[in-house]
């Protein structure tokens, strides 16, 4: 089962995070991002059984979490700002499609294909989203010649943004090694590597 969010959702792209002023009009050269945020079943366990928070507050959190990206973008070091309007906020109160163990490339797959499922195909409709976020508890691995590799922290493709199949990110969020130790993915770290993955596409 899932938890869905849109009409609720504030629009972020007119959020002054820095200043309690009213903010100005956005810049012609600002771009704007639809985003859908996804909060996979092991992350929504996790917060659940091991921060006791109730539905409410993992909203709120997810909120603070898209916030804090936000912020990132707009950093004063980048040219032109990245206004990130939230369109959806979804949580997976079971698991939806396969977790593959944690295996990055396969859940990357299986997300996107569920995403694109969701997706208004129409541009111009207010449910339609550009990018889609999916949270995960999951240690994430990948399989190469030497074996496995749990490092992978996030992934995306790269330059995909434009495709309706393939504009999907994956990230840690509260994810622990096989020692039981938290990755810098485990907390609001996560968002760092969420935008540095977004930025991919």
């Amino acid at each position: 089962t899932t938890t869905s969010t849109t009409a609720s959702t504030p629009d972020l792209s007119t959020a002054n995070l820095f200043t309690s002023t009213i903010p100005s009009p956005l810049a012609p050269e600002d771009k704007n991002l639809r985003l859908a945020l996804f909060l996979g079943y092991s992350a929504y366990n996790n917060l659940r059984n091991s921060l006791f928070l109730n539905l409410e507050q993992i909203h709120d959190l997810l909120l603070a979490y898209v916030n804090q990206i936000q912020a990132i973008y707009y950093q004063k070091s980048l040219r032109s700002k990245l206004n990130i309007i939230l369109v959806k906020i979804d949580v997976h109160k079971s698991e939806i499609f396969g977790t593959h163990g944690g295996q990055r490339d396969k859940i990357l797959n299986e997300f996107c294909k569920y995403q694109q499922s969701l997706n208004p195909l129409d541009n111009s409709s207010q449910d339609h989203w550009d990018m889609a976020l999916y949270l995960t508890s999951l240690n994430l691995y990948s399989v190469d010649r030497r074996g496995i590799n749990d490092k992978t922290m996030g992934l995306s493709s790269v330059g995909s943004i434009c495709s309706t199949n393939n504009n999907c990110v994956i990230v840690e969020f509260g994810s622990v090694n096989d020692l039981g130790r938290p990755f810098p993915s485990a907390g609001l770290m996560s968002t760092w590597i969420a935008a540095h993955e977004m930025a991919h596409k």
